[in-house]
């Protein structure tokens, strides 16, 4: 008892300093649009980038977050993905992108985006980690026997909607990722994504194949080499069209959400402790695609070369080389789409006050058809980068402002940080089906730290209608 008030005590103290830095960073910011800026805009919100960091650090630790906690990732990444061009400024770092739109935005507007990004992200914080419940630090949160509990019916559910789904999605998505790969190819260029398109249904149904590999991983029916050749020839397959296509996005993130269900799924020990041989691998990997992340982005534009460079660079260990300039110039570009809808609201385009959430609710029926624009104009990748003419992709808590306006998208960023904790502190741990479950929502919503709510809602409908057949129904089963 007295460690659980211990524990209790921290999370208080660590959530009022938290909501402390939220306020004087907002009453910070006030200045920030009037005064004549002095120093670089990366120079001044970056010591209050530092400061946010170590507070969340100390967050994970005293709420004794998971390797696969949802909220620590997200706010983790999105550092490097909101912040990449502020650490780049600040250590002087080297890099090879040709291409720097950092020019396109006046300092004021690149300042009054990095704060808001910045309170956002610790507003989303503050909202999340207030849903996550006490833990009791005597109390294993794994316990053999429950993971176990499973009936050997409703395993063989899983494993059947799992081989289904995987095979389905799998299909589907080598149908699109074909369609993709032929059209770039003849273009020899990233470029002609924007002629590729989507296949339609085959697209959507992609979506299928990672919830399909989960179930598949919580199954009992898969010995643990068959689960690691599963786990590896994905992995491999994504890394494969990435070369192919010059696209990184979804696929990167496939890959984290991927690595951890797997890592977690193919546990067996109560604590799901993980191997020091699994951490060498994980690093080793990780570094790898780092390299490929760079390889692509300096020879999207020349697709066949991509493969042969990449090997070149690993081999000849250049990867090693500017590595951290051109990791923060690779990911921070997700900053300036938020600097770009500052930029254009309201002086452009107006507060749209939820009508691009309204405009995704009915996205994942089978109506575009039918409705014109009316899905075209809830995304800001089409509205705004369009209009600015640069592809800089977009982010979740961009929308926000884009909707709300500053004060306005600090306060929804707190009400969906408690959503989606509701969401994910929801799941039991004790139970794999429900992990599986866990980790399919889990690689969707970790694509909104460089996406938009409407490229990820209909593969989360998709995923809640599977979730309810396999858990709530004996659909497949006499």
């Amino acid at each position: 008892m007295k460690d659980n008030s211990k524990f209790s005590f921290n999370r208080i103290i660590i959530t009022i300093v938290n909501i402390l830095f939220v306020i004087l960073l907002f009453i910070k910011s006030l200045s920030f649009n009037t005064k004549l800026l002095d120093s670089s805009p990366e120079q001044i919100i970056f010591p209050w980038v530092v400061v946010s960091a170590v507070l969340h650090i100390i967050n994970y630790l005293i709420r004794k977050s998971k390797f696969y906690d949802f909220g620590m990732w997200y706010i983790t990444i999105s550092y490097a993905f909101l912040f990449g061009l502020v650490f780049r400024k600040v250590f002087n770092l080297n890099y090879s992108l040709v291409w720097d739109p950092v020019k396109n935005y006046s300092p004021n507007d690149l300042l009054k985006a990095y704060s808001f990004s910045l309170l956002a992200l610790n507003c989303f914080g503050v909202g999340y980690f207030f849903t996550m419940p006490n833990l009791d630090k005597d109390k294993p949160l794994n316990n053999k026997s429950n993971v176990d509990n499973i009936t050997q019916n409703k395993d063989k559910q899983i494993f059947l909607v799992g081989i289904i789904l995987t095979l389905v999605g799998g299909i589907c998505m080598l149908i699109n990722d074909y369609h993709i790969i032929r059209v770039l190819m003849s273009y020899n260029s990233y470029i002609g994504y924007q002629y590729a398109g989507s296949s339609g249904l085959f697209d959507d149904l992609a979506f299928l194949f990672l919830p399909g590999v989960f179930l598949l991983l919580s199954s009992k029916r898969l010995s643990k080499k068959q689960k690691m050749f599963l786990f590896l020839f994905s992995i491999s397959y994504f890394l494969i069209v990435m070369m192919l296509t010059g696209s990184r996005k979804i696929k990167l993130f496939s890959i984290i959400s991927l690595s951890l269900g797997y890592t977690y799924l193919t546990k067996n020990d109560k604590k799901r402790k993980i191997s020091i041989l699994k951490v060498i691998f994980y690093v080793i990997g990780g570094i790898m695609l780092i390299n490929l992340l760079i390889t692509i982005r300096d020879n999207r534009f020349n697709l066949t070369s991509i493969i042969p460079n990449f090997f070149q660079n690993l081999f000849e260990f250049k990867m090693f080389k500017d590595i951290f300039g051109e990791v923060f110039s690779e990911t921070g570009l997700t900053g300036l789409s938020v600097a770009s809808i500052i930029k254009t609201v309201p002086s452009v385009f107006p507060y749209q006050y939820g009508k691009t959430f309204l405009r995704t609710m009915p996205s994942f029926l089978p109506i575009g058809w039918l409705v014109g624009d009316f899905f075209y104009e809830a995304s800001s990748t089409n509205v705004i980068n369009t209009y600015l003419n640069l592809p800089l992709g977009s982010s979740f808590l961009g929308d926000l402002y884009w909707n709300w306006g500053f004060v306005g998208g600090l306060f929804t960023a707190i009400i969906f940080g408690i959503v989606f904790g509701k969401i994910f502190n929801n799941f039991k741990q004790d139970n794999n089906l429900d992990m599986a479950i866990y980790f399919s929502f889990f690689s969707q919503f970790l694509i909104l730290v460089r996406a938009e709510l409407f490229d990820v809602f209909r593969p989360i409908i998709l995923i809640l209608i599977i979730s309810f057949l396999v858990k709530k129904t004996n659909f497949l089963l006499r």
